[in-house]
């Protein structure tokens, strides 16, 4: 089981990384029981427990969340996925972070602890204030000692101090993320020969070749198990429609909820973008600023700001006449930010520098920080009384359709109980049901293997809701007889041979053709990494291909399928390769820049848990209670 942990230390690291595992509301804290004999503990690490309690608490934590995302799984199931092995890694990982924190001398103290809790939101009264007694009240609820919470808050803070050290050195060279971004960018230049399949001119096959191909294609020609699904779509928006909410009962609500709705102070701008890069050097410096001298001359001469931004902005700058729309301080870089909240509506900037480039900006209007008026926000209102009314119908509903469906009594009167209706698909393979239910596909397989008339013992969650399920019908799977699909098989026997004739042909082609100059008959394209070539459908093969090939060379010839010739060969010879365009690479840079940071955090941090794997003395001490099998 120990091989099992250090394996799997990388995937604790991606989650670490981008903060998906660090939950006030665990509900426990390792360490934190007296009771630390040998019979109740589950492991040591480096000598520290984690005991029976500490590992039930978590388990039960991750069962219940697993259960609420996909309420058809059974715990038996989540059992023998390996949830507890899942479990216990996270808890070691997370003690030999703890540790590796207090070796590096990273404590939590009081005032980090207090900033730390005051701000969750659960702690706070209408005002935004932490509030002592909904602090005592909340933890209280949760059964939960304070001390206990409290440790968990240290615990928190260790880790996050651990990380950031981690992320800090997590610097990467700008220069390989424009690598980077050149290498996802380029385009090859193609001239390309395509070969129809159609054209080819092949026997029709005998009677014994169609009955061979029928006997080894039985798998392939059997039609799947298809299901009729009776269901009911249940959802606190559906029980409780926001328009059955009345203005009254909105603005009552409105009132009641004085921090609901607030926005930060916005501006309307807009703005003029001469793109210069970061790293530009002087030479290219100097051309921007004489760039963004010849607008603002064309401006003070009485030109509107609207036209010149239309004439010197890029197309990703800003829409039309330079307008950003209402924007707020904190979505903005911060040159941006200083330079348009320091504006009044009317007013124009100095040349504003950002890792964008040059810019002019305008401020047309601003909005002071407050609350949304009513009318603005009423709609979004009645959606969150309507929501809130619902989900305390959601338990009520769910139950008494179910007892419907396991009962075999009519789901559309109990669904019209709840203003509800049933509907019932046609008879559908497994993933056909689920893109008409709306679910994942492994959530459609439980109603596959039901029988008619069986419901889905419990809900199945899709989107913001769930589906109550019976299965109304059932067509079973079949192999068809040979005289249902000779006619398809002879036309597949047929097309196979021509193609495999026009690919030995353009075998023959790509030899004449090596070596020869440009033919300007050829067809011509542009080809993105990992993009089709206009007028096929998609070939990871062809693409790879391309992308693999040097200039003035031709490929091997790949099967692939024209939009309008159908099926056939095709030969590309890569002509030249187009460079990522500069201003695109400038409005990407901090966000590729951010990619290669993050990859590199992943990666130092991965190196991280390992080492402390390798040196940490683990042993497992009770593996049932973590299998959930009898010892």
């Amino acid at each position: 089981m120990l091989d099992y942990f250090r394996s799997n230390a990388q995937s604790f690291g991606v989650k670490c990384i981008f903060g998906l595992i660090i939950l006030v509301f665990i509900g426990w804290g390792v360490g934190s029981f007296t009771d630390r004999s040998v019979g109740n503990v589950v492991a040591t690490i480096n000598g520290e427990p984690i005991t029976i309690n500490d590992f039930e608490r978590a388990y039960q934590q991750a069962e219940s969340e697993a259960l609420r995302r996909n309420p058809s799984t059974s715990r038996e199931q989540l059992a023998a996925s390996g949830l507890g092995e899942s479990v216990l890694n996270d808890l070691i990982q997370q003690v030999l972070i703890q540790q590796a924190a207090a070796r590096l001398g990273l404590a939590a103290s009081p005032v980090e602890m207090r900033r730390l809790a005051e701000g969750i939101p659960a702690f706070q009264n209408e005002q935004g204030r932490f509030d002592p007694a909904r602090y005592e009240e909340v933890l209280n609820s949760r059964r939960m000692d304070m001390a206990e919470f409290e440790r968990g808050l240290a615990s928190q803070i260790q880790r996050d101090k651990v990380l950031n050290i981690l992320q800090d050195a997590a610097w990467t060279d700008p220069a390989a993320a424009k690598r980077h971004y050149d290498y996802l960018r380029q385009k090859r230049r193609v001239s390309y020969l395509f070969l129809p399949a159609s054209g080819a001119s092949v026997a029709t096959p005998s009677e014994k070749e169609i009955e061979e191909a029928y006997e080894a294609r039985k798998q392939s020609l059997a039609i799947p198990r298809k299901v009729s699904v009776e269901f009911v779509r249940v959802s606190p928006e559906t029980l409780v429609p926001a328009a059955s909410i009345s203005d009254e009962e909105a603005r009552r609500w409105y009132d009641e909820h004085p921090r609901s709705f607030l926005v930060p102070e916005q501006v309307k701008a807009a703005h003029i973008l001469v793109s210069l890069a970061p790293d530009a050097d002087a030479d290219a410096v100097r051309k921007a600023e004489e760039r963004m001298a010849a607008i603002r001359k064309e401006l003070n001469a009485g030109k509107s700001f609207a036209s010149l931004a239309n004439a010197n902005n890029e197309p990703q700058a800003a829409g039309p006449g330079g307008e950003l729309g209402w924007v707020e301080r904190d979505k903005l870089v911060k040159p941006f930010a200083d330079a348009a909240f320091a504006l009044q509506p009317g007013q124009i900037s100095e040349p504003v520098r950002s890792q964008f480039g040059l810019h002019l900006i305008k401020v047309e209007d601003r909005k002071p920080a407050g609350r949304a008026p009513f009318d603005e926000v009423k709609d979004d209102v009645r959606a969150d009384i309507a929501g809130e009314r619902g989900g305390a119908r959601l338990n009520e509903a769910l139950d008494s359709l179910l007892e419907a469906a396991i009962l075999g009594s009519p789901l559309n009167k109990a669904a019209e109980t709840f203003g509800l209706k049933a509907e019932t698909t046609a008879p559908l393979t497994q993933d056909a049901l689920a893109g008409a239910l709306g679910v994942e596909a492994s959530a459609a397989a439980p109603l596959m293997s039901l029988a008619a008339g069986m419901p889905l013992d419990a809900p199945l969650a899709a989107g913001d809701g769930y589906l109550v399920c019976r299965v109304a019908a059932v067509e079973e799977a079949r192999t068809p007889e040979l005289a249902a699909v000779r006619g398809d098989l002879e036309k597949t026997l047929k097309m196979e041979a021509a193609l495999k004739t026009v690919m030995d042909k353009a075998a023959d082609e790509r030899k004449s053709l090596e070596g020869k100059p440009r033919d300007a008959a050829l067809s011509t394209a542009v080809v993105d990494r990992g993009g089709a070539l206009p007028g096929f459908a998609p070939s990871a093969a062809l693409n790879t291909a391309v992308f693999a090939a040097e200039v003035g060379k031709w490929t091997e010839p790949v099967a692939v399928d024209s939009e309008k010739q159908g099926r056939g060969a095709i030969l590309c010879r890569v002509d030249g390769v187009e460079q990522p365009d500069a201003a695109e690479w400038s409005s990407m840079q901090n966000i590729m820049q951010q990619v290669a940071t993050g990859q590199r955090a992943q990666a130092i941090f991965s190196i991280f848990m390992r080492e402390l794997f390798k040196s940490a003395d683990i042993e497992v001490l009770n593996p049932a209670a973590v299998t959930r099998k009898a010892g």
